[in-house]
Parts: C-alpha cells; sequence; structure tokens
C-alpha cells in the first residue's frame, strides 16, 4: 500500500479514519466521511483520488471510493473504480454503491458484467506474495471473489425504479444462481446497507451544510 496519499492523507493518519468508512455504522463514520469530503474539495485536479485508485488495497479504494461521491463527474475516477472492481477487490459492494450513484452508464456496465457472471482479472493480485494479498484483498479464492462482485452489482442494479427487465433473466439464471451461491460475504446485503447508511450521512451533512449558511446570512443581514 502507497504511503502517499496527497491530500487525503489525515484520512489515514489513525485506522480510524478508514475503518469508518467500511461499514458506515460505528459512532465516528460520519466525523470520517466529513473528513473525506473536505478532502475531496481540496483535490482540484483529482490527483489524489486517481492515486488513491490505483492502488490495489482496499482501504485507498474505500476512502477514494467515498471522495468520489462528492466530486465533480470525472470520467478517468469512473474507469478506475470499475478498474478496482474488476480485479477482485474486497470493498466490491462499496464500489458498487459508488458506481451506481455517479456512473451515467451504470446500469449498461452492470448488465455486461453479471450477464457474463462477472468475469474478474486477477494478475495483479497474483502478483502480490501471499500475505501481501491477504491485507490488500482478504482471503477469498477467485470464485468467490465473482460471486461478491455479481451479488453486489445485483443488490444495486435492483434498487432501480423500476428495475430494468433484463435484470429478472439474468437472475434467474442457473449459472447465475449457481454463482451467487458462492459469495461468502453477504456482498448484497452489505452494499444495501452501505448504500443507505451513505445515503443518510450525505442527507446530514448537507442538511448541516444549509442550517450553516443560513445562520451565518441571518447574522450578515
Amino acid at each position: 500500500m502507497s504511503e502517499d496519499f496527497g491530500v487525503f492523507a489525515p484520512v489515514f493518519e489513525s485506522a480510524h479514519g478508514y475503518l469508518a468508512l467500511l461499514g458506515l455504522s460505528s459512532d465516528d463514520c460520519t466525523d470520517s466521511v466529513r473528513l473525506v469530503r473536505r478532502c475531496a474539495n481540496a483535490d482540484e485536479d483529482h490527483t489524489a483520488i486517481l492515486g488513491l485508485l490505483d492502488d490495489l488495497n482496499w482501504r485507498p479504494t474505500l476512502v477514494g471510493a467515498v471522495a468520489a461521491v462528492f466530486m465533480p463527474y470525472d470520467a478517468r475516477i469512473t474507469e478506475a473504480l470499475w478498474q478496482r472492481f474488476d480485479a477482485g477487490s474486497w470493498v466490491a459492494p462499496q464500489i458498487a454503491v459508488v458506481l451506481a450513484e455517479i456512473d451515467p452508464d451504470f446500469l449498461a456496465e452492470a448488465r455486461r458484467r453479471l450477464e457474463a457472471r462477472c468475469p474478474l482479472d486477477f494478475s495483479e493480485l497474483q502478483s502480490l506474495g501471499v500475505l501481501e494479498r491477504h491485507s490488500a484483498a482478504g482471503p477469498a479464492g477467485g470464485v468467490e471473489r465473482c460471486a461478491k462482485a455479481a451479488c453486489s452489482l445485483q443488490s444495486m442494479v435492483s434498487r432501480f425504479a423500476p428495475p430494468p427487465e433484463w435484470l429478472t433473466a439474468v437472475v434467474a439464471s442457473p449459472e447465475h444462481q449457481a454463482l451467487v451461491a458462492s459469495d461468502i460475504d453477504s456482498a448484497g446485503t452489505i452494499a444495501q446497507r452501505w448504500c443507505v447508511r451513505l445515503t443518510k450521512i450525505r442527507q446530514k451533512l448537507q442538511s448541516k451544510a444549509v442550517t450553516y449558511h443560513e445562520e451565518d446570512r441571518r447574522v450578515r443581514v
């Protein structure tokens, strides 16, 4: 894992900074998201976030994914997130949530992967030693990672209203059913819960920002 995190360095000063982002359920998760947003606002040319997403380790990937929801659309960021997803990242559910939010082509990209049973490129993982690989991406094997990816995408596609017609056929296929049965992490549930929590935190931060600006305006008036 690279130690050069640019403007996002404050998020990594303690484990709590990034660990709170993993489940978004701890008492300090809102503070962690707020810190990521502040760092993202300082990353004007997106160099720092692209550096995070160039790292195979799930920790900078997760921070970069959260930062992406606070940044203007940048095709480079979207492409980098898909690359991490397709490399079998341990935080595939969180990446899927963010891509569903920021990628205008998410449904087409998700369909292509789901219909192909989420083939992943493990070349980066295989280049790591056993201990480094475990730290960077967890203990799962290839089939389990593909299943995690498929469950994550299925979960997020199903949140669209109405869900696309093609999803029914994909989910019903014996090949898909056999694949998702190998998911050992309940990735679909992780994605659903993380999506709900991230949405609530963003609304909370937005509400506080609006309240602050209203109070500031009244004071100036």
